[in-house]
C-alpha cells in the first residue's frame, strides 16, 4: 500500500485549478472564479474610510467587502493597493418589495441602462467587483429583476449585479390574501429558489441565514431549519451549474448577549463549504444592523472578535487552496456508531466519529476533465452551541491512496496495518480527505 504524497497530489490538483475553473470567466470577472472568496458586509460608514482600515481588511483575510459607496474614489484606490473589492452600492438598486409590473412602471429599463453607461463612462473602477442591485427579493418582482440584470452583465460583464435571497425561515404565501405581505411571494422556500433560477441570469445563489442565539436549545432547534437550506440551495446549484455563497453571522441580535466565538464562527464557515459554498460574506463589518459587529456605531473595533474572524478566515484560506480544486457534488449527515456510509465509489468505507458525534460531510469531485482524484470535505458537526470542545477520532476503510489536509494544512492520517484509517477532527474543525 503506497501513502500518497499530499504535496505531489495537491500541487498537482492546484494546478487544475487556474486551467479549469471556468478561464473564459476569469476575463469577464473581476471575482475570479477560481478563487474561494471572504467578504463582510458593511463598509458603509465614513469612519471606516481610511487606508489604515482598509489595511485592516486584508490583514484580517478578506477579499472583498460590501457597502462601499461609488462616489468614494480614494476608497476605491486603497481597496485596489491593497488587492481587495467590493461590492459598490449608489450606481442603480431595485426596491425587493414590489412586483414586476410596478418595478417596471416605477422605473423602466431605459433608466437602469442609463444608470450602467454614467457608471462605465464616468465611475467606474478596478476595485469594483460587483454592483449592489437588490437584497431578499419577493419572487413576484423577479422576472423584472432578470431582465435588468441581463442587461447589467451585457453593458459590464467584469461587474455584476448583487442579488442576495432570503433565508428559508422568512414569510411564504399562506393564501390569496396574503400574497403581497409574504417575504417570498411563493408557498415554499423551494418554488422561492426555482423562481429566481428560471428568471435571472446569475450564476450563483446567494443567501444568509443566522443560526446562533444565547440559547443552546434554540441554536438546537434553527439548525434543523438551517441544514433544511442548505440542502435546498446546494441541490439547486448541482443542477443550475451555479455557485453557492452563503452569509453567515458574526454579530448577533438585539436580545442577545453572548457574542460570536471562533467555534461558532468555523461551524457556520465550515458546514457551508461542506454543502458546496465557495464565498462566505460575514456580516457584519461595521455597525449594519444588530450589535457584536466587528466595529460599533461610535467607530471602535471589537479586537478580540477582529482576532478570531482573523483566525478562522486564515484556516478558511488554508483549507481552501486545496478545496477549490473540487467540486460538490452531494452531502451527508452522518451520526451514530454504525459508520455505513460508502463515499467516493467505494473508494472511502464506514467513515464515521468512532464516539458516534454528528459529522457533515461533502462528497467533492475533482473541477479538472479527466482527473482521477476525489475529495471528501469533512466537518466535526455535532457541537453547533460550543459547549463542547471535544476531539475524535474519525476512522474509516480505504484501499486507496488517501492523504488529508486540514486548517492548518497536512493532516496526519493514522494506519494500523490493515485498511483501517483513522485521524482526529475537534469540534467545528473541518478536513479535506484526498483519494485516488
Amino acid at each position: 500500500m503506497k501513502a500518497l504524497v499530499l504535496r505531489t497530489a495537491c500541487c498537482c490538483l492546484l494546478g487544475s485549478v487556474a486551467a479549469n475553473a471556468g478561464a473564459a470567466d476569469a476575463a469577464k470577472s473581476r471575482m475570479d472564479p477560481a478563487k474561494f472568496h471572504i467578504g463582510a458586509y458593511g463598509y458603509h460608514y465614513p469612519f471606516l474610510w481610511t487606508e489604515e482600515k482598509v489595511k485592516e481588511l486584508r490583514d484580517c483575510g478578506l477579499d472583498f467587502v460590501f457597502g462601499v459607496p461609488i462616489q468614494q474614489r480614494q476608497v476605491l484606490d486603497w481597496l485596489q493597493k491593497y488587492g481587495l473589492g467590493c461590492v459598490a452600492v449608489g450606481v442603480t438598486g431595485i426596491d425587493h418589495t414590489k412586483t414586476s409590473e410596478e418595478l417596471r412602471a416605477e422605473r423602466p429599463l431605459d433608466r437602469y441602462e442609463a444608470d450602467m453607461d454614467r457608471f462605465l463612462k464616468e465611475q467606474d473602477h478596478p476595485a469594483v467587483w460587483m454592483l449592489n442591485l437588490t437584497d431578499e427579493p419577493t419572487a413576484l418582482g423577479m422576472d423584472y429583476i432578470g431582465e435588468v440584470c441581463r442587461m447589467m452583465l451585457k453593458k459590464s460583464p467584469q461587474t455584476p449585479p448583487c442579488v442576495n435571497l432570503y433565508p428559508n425561515y422568512a414569510r411564504v404565501v399562506e393564501s390569496e390574501a396574503t400574497v403581497k405581505e409574504s417575504q417570498l411571494g411563493t408557498r415554499t422556500y423551494r418554488e422561492h429558489i426555482d423562481v429566481y433560477c428560471r428568471t435571472s441570469p446569475l450564476d450563483y445563489i446567494s443567501y444568509d441565514f443566522y443560526v446562533m442565539f444565547d440559547d443552546p436549545q434554540d441554536i438546537r432547534n434553527w439548525t434543523k431549519k438551517m441544514y433544511d437550506n442548505y440542502e435546498i440551495a446546494a441541490e439547486v446549484c448541482r443542477k443550475t451549474g451555479r455557485d453557492l455563497w452563503y452569509i453567515p453571522q458574526v454579530n448577533v441580535r438585539p436580545w442577545c448577549k453572548v457574542g460570536m466565538s471562533a467555534n461558532k464562527l468555523r461551524y457556520q464557515a465550515f458546514t457551508a463549504m461542506a454543502y458546496g459554498a465557495v464565498s462566505i460574506n460575514w456580516a457584519c463589518w461595521g455597525p449594519f444592523w444588530w450589535h457584536g459587529n466587528v466595529y460599533d456605531k461610535q467607530g471602535v473595533r471589537d479586537d478580540a472578535l477582529y482576532g478570531r474572524l482573523k483566525e478562522v478566515n486564515g484556516e478558511i484560506r488554508t483549507i481552501a487552496s486545496y478545496f477549490m480544486n473540487f467540486r460538490n457534488v452531494a452531502t451527508h449527515r452522518i451520526g451514530g456508531t454504525d459508520g455505513n456510509a460508502d463515499f467516493g465509489n467505494g473508494r472511502v468505507v464506514g467513515l464515521k466519529a468512532s464516539d458516534g458525534s454528528e459529522l457533515l460531510v461533502g462528497e467533492m469531485a475533482a473541477r479538472r476533465p479527466g482527473a482521477c482524484e476525489s475529495a471528501l470535505f469533512v466537518v466535526a458537526a455535532g457541537d453547533p452551541t460550543d459547549e463542547r470542545k471535544a476531539d475524535h477520532e474519525i476512522v474509516f476503510q480505504s484501499a486507496h491512496e488517501v492523504a488529508a489536509v486540514g486548517t492548518t494544512g497536512k493532516t496526519e492520517i493514522r494506519r494500523d496495518g490493515s485498511d483501517r484509517l483513522s485521524m482526529t477532527l475537534k469540534d467545528n474543525q473541518c478536513a479535506l480527505i484526498i483519494m485516488r
